[in-house]
């Protein structure tokens, strides 16, 4: 671009699911700080027809890290492959009990949940095909040493849309 604009072209924006959603462009370099801009729209559920609702999502099933476990560089996600999606997103965020967040940090471009208060600290998307992933120090380096975090995955559609999740689980970075 060289004229200090650089265009970015997203994916589609997810428009099957009702409600609220919102999209976080985290700017790594040059770092401006802890405020990142953010995109929020609402889908009214009379304009579409067949969107998806919080109680038709499948349930996916976790194969590991066991519930309260300790992560480190050496831990291993990993679930079944859910029929129809295109991609998966590892979220870790701040545990209920403890609303220090990101300290000002951030982990890089996520599509931020809009179905939990918790704070997304960090999280990686996989696509379709691979079933099991291990955090990058990149995303590690977003943890506090000894803290407790909830983590889970969810299974992303062809739409953009979320059409599987796993429940929250308890880790503790070690």
């Amino acid at each position: 671009s060289g004229q200090g604009q650089t265009r970015i072209v997203s994916p589609p924006l997810p428009t099957r699911t009702q409600g609220l959603q919102q999209i976080r462009l985290v700017i790594l370099d040059p770092e401006i700080g802890s405020e990142f801009p953010s995109l929020k729209y609402y889908v009214n559920p009379a304009s579409i027809n067949g969107l998806v609702s919080e109680t038709t999502l499948r349930n996916l099933e976790v194969n590991s890290p066991p519930v309260g476990s300790n992560l480190t560089s050496a831990t291993v996600f990993s679930w079944l492959s859910v029929p129809g999606s295109v991609a998966y997103q590892v979220e870790i965020f701040t545990n209920a009990d403890d609303p220090s967040g990101m300290n000002g940090k951030s982990s890089g471009l996520l599509i931020s949940p809009v179905d939990t208060n918790l704070k997304l600290v960090t999280g990686k998307v996989i696509p379709d095909g691979t079933t099991t992933v291990r955090l990058a120090e990149f995303n590690l380096r977003h943890l506090s040493l000894n803290q407790s975090y909830k983590w889970r995955i969810r299974a992303i559609g062809t739409e953009g849309t979320v059409i599987a999740r796993s429940g929250l689980r308890d880790i503790i970075y070690r």
